[in-house]
């Protein structure tokens, strides 16, 4: 009778301890399962951090080097011994002189002021495209020199005025010589005024025209 106690005793105590064992492990899994859930919605409820840090553009030195700037400044005329106001086109190879500043005849209009005025228009004019050609015509019934966008175009930008006894056609002619320009005309008006188109290749002069030196006065 001992004998059947203790095996009943130990059948019950093994199924109670499978029972316990099954429990643990479901309730392990049940803890895992649901750590993993857990895990998993917090996973994708999170916005993933982007650690890539942005470059900033840097200005390349072909964009430096294209940088052109129109400025009225001062450089030394040998033929006068003395500095004047002079509109030079400034790039990374220096100074370039377009126009030296002479003349006392206009009433109102120093060389100075003339250059502080002039220069900028070479800038807008640069800037805009229409540098490619210039031609002389009239504004105000004083001579001027202007640029076109075509040949037997009207004036876009006003870049300089001329007195009433300028040949305007000889002041052209220097600019073409100056900013590597080749002529077309001259077209004569119904007016009998002539009028020539200059095509002008202002990249060449700014690559290849002698940079200014700062000539000191003797």
């Amino acid at each position: 009778m001992y004998g059947k106690l203790i095996t009943t005793l130990l059948t019950t105590s093994a199924i109670a301890a499978t029972n316990i064992s099954c429990t643990a492990t479901s309730d392990r899994g049940n803890l895992a399962a649901s750590v993993g859930s857990t895990s998993g919605m917090y996973q994708s409820s999170e916005t993933p951090i982007n650690n890539t840090v942005s470059a900033q553009p840097e200005k390349s030195n072909a964009q430096e080097n294209e940088r052109v700037q129109f400025i009225c400044g001062e450089s030394f005329d040998k033929q006068t011994n003395r500095r004047l106001p002079t509109t030079f086109a400034w790039t990374h190879r220096g100074k370039m002189a377009l126009v030296r500043w002479k003349t006392e005849q206009f009433p109102g209009y120093p060389p100075q002021r003339r250059c502080e005025e002039v220069s900028p228009r070479f800038q807008e004019a640069y800037n805009s495209g229409t540098l490619g050609m210039i031609t002389n015509g009239t504004m105000n019934n004083q001579p001027v020199i202007c640029t076109t966008t075509e040949q037997d175009g009207a004036c876009q930008n006003l870049l300089m005025t001329l007195r009433s006894q300028d040949n305007s056609l000889k002041v052209l002619k220097e600019f073409e010589d100056i900013l590597n320009g080749r002529g077309v005309g001259p077209v004569v008006h119904s007016s009998g005024t002539p009028q020539r188109f200059v095509e002008l290749d202002i990249q060449k002069f700014l690559n290849t025209a002698p940079v200014e030196k700062d000539y000191k006065e003797q």
